[in-house]
């Protein structure tokens, strides 16, 4: 019985331990994009995309960004995907900076945290709302 607790109390370690690693490569590799995104790099974003999705990424055009500032993580039903939640400038036409909260969701692959990102390669959906 003593063997069968201590086996379950070293595995649970062992989950929570790798659960935690799994969170600091997301927050390493969150802010690595929004660094990218901020320098408007598109090559460098990439890296953060999912190998299929990457030449429909690289086709996009999104607004100039800046001043990114990284707020938090929000956990879904799903435990390979989280949002992250950000701050950032960005420049529009005609409009000018405009400065706005952003929600990405981001999946773990089993090996790494990428940008999820729809069929057109834009790292989150549109819509006709304003």
């Amino acid at each position: 019985m003593r063997k069968l607790t201590l086996f379950i109390a070293v595995y649970l370690c062992l989950v929570q331990v790798g659960s935690s690693q799994a969170l600091d490569k997301l927050l390493a590799r969150s802010e690595g994009y929004l660094q990218a995104r901020s320098a408007g790099n598109k090559q460098e974003m990439a890296r953060f995309v999912p190998v299929n999705k990457r030449p429909l990424f690289l086709e996009g055009n999104p607004p100039p960004m800046s001043k990114a500032q990284l707020e938090g993580f929000d956990f879904t039903s799903d435990p390979k995907t989280i949002i992250v939640r950000y701050t950032a400038t960005f420049t529009l036409p005609e409009v000018g900076p405009v400065t706005a909260p952003v929600r990405e969701p981001w999946t773990w692959d089993g090996k790494e945290w990428f940008i999820k990102v729809d069929d057109t390669g834009r790292p989150f959906p549109t819509t006709n709302s304003a």
